[in-house]
């Protein structure tokens, strides 16, 4: 009594933190249905393949936070597995159940708790926790049917490759990092051969641009503030490849993921609030803002080659699409491009020709790289993998794509024909 109430309420906190942090990611896969972390595919990935990787993860590797091997917030996605598991196995009861042998026996554990909720032993639980995984598992596999073909460029456990892009036919430039790969650019070519281009930091979604002359590319990150680690701020930089030497872009405080129009304007993103908009940035920047849409968030920004039109992915209250600007034009709005009725699209890369422009879609339950054609507006599905293909981009020549693509602990760059043995045309009207 003499602790009470906050002690009782922290006792709580001995829960292993993936059943709590799982009940959270459930509750808000509930309300509304279809939202949530537990029906994105990019969430789920890493989940799947390390419960599909040799021996699959144990309950505690599901539940604890991992303090040397990716994915550092394998709690999250493990947990929130098992708490679904849980939920419908054993009903809300038995999750109070849990609660109520914790807050009233916290020093025998969790395992304990577990144990006398269910009146099963944890490796019971565990056992039939398998049973349910393997079900929907096998299911959805099942749903994928034949995996496309590709060749492995560079990839093993740990290491992380982003962005591909096309410098030549045989070489990309990438950002990479992994457990004893110091993060920064890279060039890599088409056998594996790597060189490093700078050892620097990027913003969460790792989006630069490459210079249509491939002379540059811009880029952003967070910079700490002076006086206080706690704070960050998001700055864009333009980094030259021949030297690595970076600088940065002026008026371009809080902002994110710069690109370079045709005519040299560099835009960005910059949040306001719990949205954001695009703004002009640089030296001879004369009008900021852009463009902005209440309750909408720009995801990526993709001009094209060669053309005054940019390709802009938007968040609408959490579905996203693409939509057309002319950045000619002295006022700009946006066109409908490409969207799906139930799914989204996320990132969005044009070739050097401008005639294709690649993005990932989850239109299928799985990441995949779609090609659209912008010659004759026909959309084609290019990948079909087991977890997740994403950030694709067709070569210069137009006769291979590169993408990533998303294995047990490793971000895979690889490449294939384009267009390749699986290519299945896609009706825009679906």
């Amino acid at each position: 009594r003499f602790f009470s109430p906050d002690f009782a309420r922290a006792i709580n906190l001995f829960i292993p933190p993936g059943f709590t942090e799982g009940l959270a990611v459930f509750r808000e896969s509930q309300v509304p249905a279809g939202a949530g972390r537990l029906n994105h595919p990019f969430f789920l990935m890493q989940a799947r393949a390390g419960m599909n990787a040799s021996n699959g993860w144990t309950l505690s590797q599901m539940l604890e936070q991992p303090s040397y091997t990716r994915p550092f917030d394998r709690f999250y996605k493990g947990g929130s597995l098992f708490t679904q598991f849980f939920i419908q196995t054993y009903g809300k009861a038995g999750v109070a159940r849990v609660f109520n042998w914790q807050q009233n026996l916290p020093i025998l554990g969790f395992g304990a708790s577990l144990r006398y909720a269910t009146k099963e032993s944890p490796r019971n639980v565990r056992r039939r926790f398998e049973e349910w995984y393997n079900l929907r598992e096998t299911a959805l596999q099942a749903s994928i049917g034949e995996r496309s073909a590709s060749r492995l460029v560079t990839g093993r456990k740990g290491e992380i490759s982003r962005k591909p892009q096309w410098i030549s036919d045989s070489t990309w430039v990438v950002f990479s990092l992994g457990y004893n790969l110091p993060r920064g650019f890279r060039r890599v070519s088409i056998n594996g051969e790597k060189s490093r281009i700078s050892r620097n930091e990027i913003t969460d979604d790792a989006f630069f641009q490459l210079a249509q002359d491939h002379s540059s590319i811009l880029y952003s990150r967070y910079d700490e503030h002076p006086y206080t680690r706690a704070v960050k701020t998001s700055h864009s930089y333009a980094l030259d490849l021949s030297t690595g030497s970076e600088h940065r872009i002026a008026r371009s405080d809080h902002t994110y993921n710069p690109v370079r129009l045709n005519d040299g304007t560099v835009l960005a993103l910059q949040s306001g609030g719990q949205f954001n908009r695009i703004v002009e940035i640089g030296e001879s920047a004369v009008k900021t803002e852009r463009l902005a849409y209440a309750r909408s968030n720009f995801v990526s920004l993709a001009p094209r080659p060669g053309s005054d039109s940019l390709a802009v992915i938007v968040n609408v209250e959490g579905h996203q699409a693409v939509f057309l600007i002319d950045s000619s034009a002295e006022d700009w709005k946006m066109s409908p491009w490409i969207g799906f009725p139930n799914s989204s699209i996320y990132d969005g890369s044009w070739s050097a020709s401008g005639r294709y422009y690649s993005f990932t879609s989850d239109r299928t339950g799985i990441l995949n790289v779609y090609v659209l054609d912008a010659h004759t507006e026909q959309i084609s599905q290019i990948t079909n993998v087991l977890y997740t293909a994403m950030e694709g981009q067709v070569s210069p020549r137009g006769d291979q794509i590169v993408y990533i693509e998303y294995e047990d602990q490793r971000f895979d760059l690889k490449v294939a024909p384009f267009p390749g043995p699986f290519h299945v045309s896609i009706n825009r009207d679906e």
